[in-house]
């Protein structure tokens, strides 16, 4: 289902942490995590930006792989630590469930995927464990936690943005749409999903891929957008507020990028859609793929904007 590819042979730099240790000890870079949920070892991957002594807390994106992969490949692929260091994020890389533990992974995210649907992984509370762990390690901001994902991955977000909303400050799923069958958020979220229309393996119109025990039904993105808009109250009429077209002559042509933003909704939570066309199943800006955008870019910049208030509301920065 996912195909991205390591886009780097170099090995990731990880040790492992013991629970007891303080947050103010981890340097920057990469460390594995192990916990445990309903008698399961789960595993993540922490990065650390460079913190300096003016860093009070630090906000964190929660990034799930695709299906049928892995944490470290995805980490490796899509690059978004480099961004994240920039900006001053912490970025989580968790590991989804499986027959075997470092490949084919998959997220239950509803109706997808794989094994992780049929044996009921509850991967909403892992990713409840994973966050009150990761306060153990780094002075988490629980006003700025978001999620991202690729493919099953963004799937994962959305549930998370509509079943554990008091988590969860904004979404930005990448070519994944919801895999619930009832969508009931439980407060307004922000927004932003990135898809292109001519993706092959996740239909931007929505459309049952696979056969037998590997099918996945893929919703319609815009009735996504739009379910999103009309929950969280936005004005009716959307506006085109970014249009970019790749030039002639360049590895670019024939592609193009709109972003779709509603906008006037209650509490700031917008809702937008970077809808790209001439791109297939990736993760734009990512080392192998279209350079029209970069979404690990246009993901943190949209995150930066929003904070979940404690009473849980939502508070423009």
């Amino acid at each position: 289902m996912n195909k991205l590819i390591p886009l780097s042979l170099f090995a990731i730099f990880v040790c492992f942490v013991p629970m007891s240790m303080a947050w103010a000890n981890l340097e920057a870079g990469n460390h594995i995590f192990k916990t445990e949920i309903n008698g399961k070892e789960r595993t993540y991957i922490l990065h650390v930006p460079p913190l300096s002594s003016e860093v009070k807390t630090l906000p964190l994106v929660i990034n799930f792989h695709g299906g049928k992969d892995n944490a470290q490949q995805f980490q490796e692929a899509v690059q978004m630590d480099k961004v994240a260091d920039q900006m001053g994020y912490a970025v989580v890389y968790p590991n989804g469930s499986g027959r075997w533990s470092k490949k084919k992974l998959t997220w239950n995210a509803g109706q997808c995927c794989g094994s992780a649907v049929s044996k009921k992984i509850d991967d909403v509370a892992f990713v409840r464990q994973l966050v009150r762990d990761v306060a153990q390690y780094i002075p988490l901001d629980r006003e700025r936690v978001y999620t991202t994902g690729f493919d099953n991955g963004g799937m994962m977000a959305y549930r998370l943005a509509i079943e554990a909303a008091d988590l969860i400050a904004a979404v930005a799923p990448v070519a994944g749409s919801i895999a619930l069958e009832q969508f009931a958020p439980t407060r307004f979220v922000p927004v932003m999903h990135v898809h292109s229309i001519d993706d092959s393996q996740a239909p931007y119109k929505g459309r049952t891929t696979g056969f037998l025990f590997n099918k996945v039904v893929h919703t319609s993105v815009a009735e996504n957008i739009e379910q999103w808009a009309k929950f969280n109250q936005c004005t009716s009429k959307y506006d085109v507020a970014r249009s970019i077209i790749g030039g002639l002559g360049t590895s670019y042509a024939g592609q193009k990028a709109n972003l779709i933003v509603y906008s006037g909704c209650e509490q700031g939570a917008e809702v937008s859609l970077w809808q790209l066309q001439g791109i297939d199943h990736e993760w734009p800006g990512a080392p192998l793929a279209t350079q029209l955008i970069n979404a690990n870019k246009e993901i943190l910049q949209f995150f930066s904007r929003f904070r979940r208030q404690s009473n849980g509301q939502i508070s423009l920065q």
